[in-house]
């Protein structure tokens, strides 16, 4: 009797201590590549009905973001993240005159920022081999440095590299997978959506005076894609 006690107790501490074995933080780091779409930020003290004159074509380009991030678990299926990340990122504006065949002015327009994004992570689908989770939140975009070449029908004007100082916030929605690699390493791939027009940027670009307008008031949708590394201690 007392020697079966005594494994009961064993047994026991045994679980005591294998669940706390569970660390709640784990440690991410993530690269992969970004796709931005500028829009009109109509809203923009900067806007005007001026800008109806103008046919403006936005297009999409790619960047780069690599991010560093730690995450809480607060239960089973959820846990709550902040990400450190840098983001080389942007796309094309271009204006052009219906009245005027041959006239555009097109901006390639991109910066080099550094991003917080901020939120929740919940697992939809929790299987030993593979995880699928959601992502929802907000975020704050610092960019420090401006990529722009502006070009018209006439060639390509000068090359800038201007230092900017720009913060605008964001909201965040993504989803992925997760799949243990060994031990308590695990691979990540997902997809993430950032848009601040909601949140009334502040972001505009030099125009340069065409169509009466000094500057371009903007907005952005940015997906990115990517693959990484998920350490729980």
């Amino acid at each position: 009797m007392c020697l079966r006690k005594f494994k009961v107790t064993l047994v026991l501490i045994s679980m005591y201590f294998s669940s706390k074995a569970q660390h709640p933080w784990s440690f991410i780091l993530k690269q992969g590549v970004n796709f931005t779409q500028y829009t009109r930020n109509k809203d923009a003290p900067q806007h005007n009905s001026g800008w109806d004159m103008a046919v403006l074509d936005f297009r999409s380009d790619i960047g780069f973001t690599a991010s560093l991030g730690a995450a809480y678990q607060l239960n089973k299926r959820t846990s709550v993240f902040a990400d450190l990340r840098y983001n080389f990122w942007g796309g094309y504006i271009k204006a052009s005159d219906p009245n005027k065949t041959n006239f555009y002015i097109d901006l390639w327009v991109r910066y080099s920022s550094l991003s917080i994004p901020l939120g929740i992570k919940y697992t939809l689908i929790a299987k030993p081999k593979i995880n699928v989770f959601t992502t929802f939140g907000a975020g704050f975009d610092y960019s420090y440095k401006l990529f722009f070449l502006p070009s018209n029908q006439n060639g390509h004007g000068y090359y800038f590299r201007p230092r900017v100082d720009i913060l605008t916030k964001y909201l965040h929605v993504g989803v992925g997978i997760e799949k243990p690699i060994c031990g308590k390493l695990y691979f990540l791939a997902g997809l993430e959506c950032h848009n601040d027009y909601l949140l009334n940027p502040i972001r505009y670009q030099d125009f340069g005076g065409y169509f009466g307008q000094s500057h371009i008031p903007l907005s952005y949708t940015q997906l990115f894609t990517y693959v990484g590394l998920k350490l729980q201690p």
